[in-house]
C-alpha cells in the first residue's frame, strides 16, 4: 500500500514531515507484527540541505564582509560595530516577515543572504564619517553626532533606492509572486532596518567602543596592525597614482594620436587643394 501526503501552498514543508512522522511512530506501535512502515521520500531533506546550504553562505559573506571591512578601516572595534548590526537587521526582517505570514524558506533565506553585503553599508559610512571628524580634530562625541547626521540623507536615499527596486516583485503575477515576492520583502525589510540601526545603535555602539582608541598611533607594543594597515593605505596610495599616471599617459597618448590624424588629415585636404 502507497500512500502519499500532500501539503497546501501555505504549510510548511519540515513542519507537515514531522507532524507525519509522529504519526507514523503512532501508526507504527498500533501495528500488528509483521507489518512494516517505511518512508519512501522525504522532501524535507532537500529543504534542510537547501536552508542549510544559505545558511553556510550567508555566514561566509558575513565573514568577508568584515574581513574588507577591517581591511579598509583599520580597527577592529569599528569592525565589531559594523558586524552587529548584520544580525539585528536580519532579526528584525525575520520578525517582520513572521507577522506577515511568511515562514523561513529558501527564498526569504536567499534574500537575506543577498542582503548581507548591503547592510554594512549604512553603518560603514556613519563609522567611516567619524573617523574622518575625528582626524581632523574633534572630540568622540562632537565626531558622533555629526557623523551621524552629515550623511542621514544620503544613505535614506541609497537604502530606499535599493528598496524600491526589491519592491517591484509585490507586482509580479502567477507563481512568480509567491516565489520571489517573500525574498524581495526580505531583502527590504532588512535594509530599513539597516537604515535604523545606523541612526541609532551605531552611533551608541561608536560612543562606547571608540573611546580608547586613539588615531594615528601606529607605535609601540601592540600596534602591529595600525602598522599593516598604515603599510596597506600606503600601497592602495602609491596603487592609486600609478593607475591615474597610467591613465593620464593613455589620455595623452590618445589625443595625441587624434591630433597627428587631424593635422595628417588636414595635410591631405590642404595637397588635395593646390593641384590644378
Amino acid at each position: 500500500m502507497l500512500l502519499s501526503v500532500l501539503k497546501n501552498g501555505n504549510a510548511s514543508t519540515v513542519a507537515v514531515v514531522k507532524g507525519v512522522r509522529k504519526v507514523l511512530e503512532v501508526a507504527r506501535a498500533a501495528a500488528p507484527p509483521g507489518l512494516s512502515i517505511n518512508e519512501l521520500f522525504d522532501q524535507s531533506k532537500l529543504v534542510t540541505s537547501s536552508i542549510a546550504g544559505v545558511l553556510r553562505e550567508g555566514a561566509i559573506a558575513a565573514g568577508l564582509t568584515g574581513l574588507m571591512i577591517l581591511l579598509f578601516l583599520g580597527s577592529w572595534r569599528s569592525t565589531l560595530i559594523v558586524l552587529i548590526s548584520i544580525p539585528l537587521s536580519i532579526l528584525t526582517s525575520i520578525v517582520i516577515l513572521y507577522f506577515m505570514g511568511h515562514t523561513l524558506n529558501t527564498m526569504t533565506l536567499g534574500g537575506m543572504a543577498l542582503a548581507v553585503g548591503i547592510l554594512v553599508d549604512d553603518s560603514t559610512v556613519t563609522i567611516e564619517n567619524t573617523h574622518r571628524l575625528r582626524s581632523e580634530g574633534m572630540t568622540l562625541a562632537g565626531a558622533t553626532l555629526h557623523g551621524s547626521a552629515g550623511i542621514a540623507i544620503p544613505t535614506m536615499v541609497s537604502t530606499l533606492a535599493i528598496s524600491c527596486v526589491f519592491t517591484s516583485v509585490v507586482f509580479l503575477e502567477g507563481p512568480a509572486k509567491f516565489l520571489f515576492t517573500p525574498l524581495g520583502l526580505a531583502v527590504v525589510f532588512a535594509m530599513l532596518a539597516s537604515y535604523g540601526l545606523s541612526r541609532t545603535l551605531t552611533p551608541i555602539l561608536i560612543g562606547l567602543l571608540l573611546k580608547g582608541e586613539h588615531h594615528g598611533e601606529a607605535d609601540g607594543s601592540g600596534k602591529w596592525f595600525a602598522r599593516l594597515h598604515q603599510r596597506f593605505e600606503h600601497g592602495f596610495a602609491v596603487s592609486s597614482r600609478l593607475c591615474a599616471r597610467a591613465d593620464d599617459v593613455a589620455q595623452a597618448a590618445a589625443h595625441h594620436s587624434g591630433r597627428r590624424r587631424t593635422d595628417a588629415h588636414a595635410g591631405r585636404r590642404h595637397g588635395d587643394a593646390g593641384r590644378p
